[in-house]
């Protein structure tokens, strides 16, 4: 399971470093796709094994269904290999679509990770919510 909060520097060859505790659950390669919550822009990281599970369940649907999510994310996904230093280089577009300048914050999430610039990311959790959290916790029985 990936969990914590890390933050660093983001060069300008667009080279992140990814945490050694991250690397290890996710493998050699893994997979970068683009995403969004409301207004704000991240990067969500599978591994290669969450990654295949997806494309599983996508395999099950209707072509009809799948086939824009798939053109989206081909266009903007990307699967890395950390080099010796443990950075994974991430495409221009990529990091101007998450606004990504000096610093990017990578945080665990369970079974998959984010990458988000620090500013959305401080602006993500100033936004929370964790009374509202614990109500939603309580609904699903947990």
């Amino acid at each position: 399971m990936l969990f914590g909060e890390f933050k660093h520097a983001v060069d300008a060859k667009n080279r992140l470093f990814i945490p050694a505790k991250f690397r290890e659950q996710l493998g050699e390669s893994f997979i970068v796709i683009r995403s969004s919550s409301g207004e704000e822009h991240y990067l969500t990281v599978y591994s290669q094994k969450e990654w295949a599970q997806i494309e599983e369940r996508l395999a099950e649907m209707p072509r009809t269904r799948t086939r824009d999510i798939k053109r989206f994310w081909g266009r903007n996904g990307l699967e890395v290999s950390p080099d010796t230093q443990g950075r994974i280089l991430l495409t221009q577009a990529l990091v101007d679509y998450t606004g990504l300048d000096k610093s990017a914050v990578v945080i665990g999430c369970g079974e998959y990770a984010e990458i988000w610039s620090e500013a959305a990311y401080e602006r993500m959790v100033a936004a929370e919510d964790a009374a509202d959290f614990e109500q939603q916790l309580l609904e699903l029985g947990v």
